[in-house]
């Protein structure tokens, strides 16, 4: 999955996220079909609701990967990358282990900052966008962190990913019988479109901007 331009990666996320919100909007419209019996429409909401969480999950892991590809693909030099790229390409550098870390354990990190800054980056892109399978508000501003992204949209909404989200998808996807009203469901839909929308959006701004690059006083 190689994305070189700026043009590439707009595309690739407009083609990511047009079919998730195609598939969205289309079970919305079955639940708010007129004529429906009520068993039938619980059943579309349940359907609905674990819907909603894997595209938000899958969305968030495609499109985060996509930008991680895009910036690998600059090829700048490491000391050009902001902190939270160089941070995935240290943490490759650092052997986990339980316990007490040994200070040998750090020669590799101590070598790399000493020589290898100015060579070109390889960011180490398997496994970085990890959701743990519960993409919870913690696991998400994580994943913002890493793409320097800005959290502050999503904060508010730390409840509704928690306590609606991922709550009801985990009871659903257990097996668990759940009732979640119309209302309930459509503003989860709204407010999902919205935390996606608003991801793509970020990721587009600082792939146009080059926020991935420190800037001219180092920051």
């Amino acid at each position: 999955m190689k994305v070189r331009t700026l043009d590439e990666l707009t595309d690739r996320l407009s083609e990511e996220l047009v079919w998730r919100k195609r598939e969205l909007a289309a079970i919305r419209a079955l639940v708010e079909a007129g004529a429906i019996q009520p068993a039938r429409k619980e059943f579309l909401i349940r359907a609905g609701v674990a819907l909603l969480y894997a595209h938000f999950e899958g969305f968030v892991k495609e499109a985060g990967n996509l930008y991680l590809n895009f910036v690998k693909s600059q090829q700048l030099p490491n000391s050009q990358l902001r902190s939270n790229f160089q941070a995935l390409i240290f943490k490759e550098l650092i052997p986990i282990s339980q316990g007490k870390a040994r200070a040998s354990s750090l020669a590799n990190l101590v070598d790399f900052v000493d020589g290898d800054m100015e060579k070109r980056s390889n960011i180490g892109i398997k496994g970085a966008i990890d959701t743990e399978s519960n993409l919870s508000a913690k696991v998400l501003k994580e994943i913002v962190w890493i793409l320097g992204l800005d959290y502050a949209p999503f904060s508010p909404k730390e409840h509704l990913i928690d306590g609606n989200l991922l709550y009801q998808r985990n009871h659903i996807a257990h097996g668990n019988y759940l009732v979640v009203d119309q209302p309930g469901y459509l503003d989860l839909h709204a407010q999902v479109v919205e935390m996606l929308e608003n991801f793509n959006d970020q990721i587009e701004q600082n792939a146009a901007n080059r926020l991935y690059a420190r800037s001219q006083n180092g920051l």
